[in-house]
């Protein structure tokens, strides 16, 4: 889902109230490096990739990953 969406997110996982959205980082392979995760309180989390703030965190995933060498292709997913 992650290659499909650039974005991942965890509702509730463990603890009530208390989200998380993941993001990828890529080297100029395409493999996957690491990630990056963002935890706080759901009604801060982002539900889907349609949000506004996901769109940004999504742009973000491909700056970092970019430092490594990654190439985005101009409309396409990961």
């Amino acid at each position: 889902m992650i290659r499909e969406k650039e974005i991942s997110f965890a509702r509730e996982p463990l603890v009530p109230a208390v989200s998380s959205v993941s993001i990828p980082v890529l080297n100029y392979k395409k493999n996957l490096l690491g990630a990056v995760t963002i935890v706080g309180f759901s009604e801060k989390i982002p539900m889907d990739e349609t949000e506004p703030i996901s769109k940004s965190i999504i742009e973000i995933s491909k700056q970092i990953s970019e430092s490594f060498g990654y190439k985005p292709a101009k409309y396409s997913n990961f």
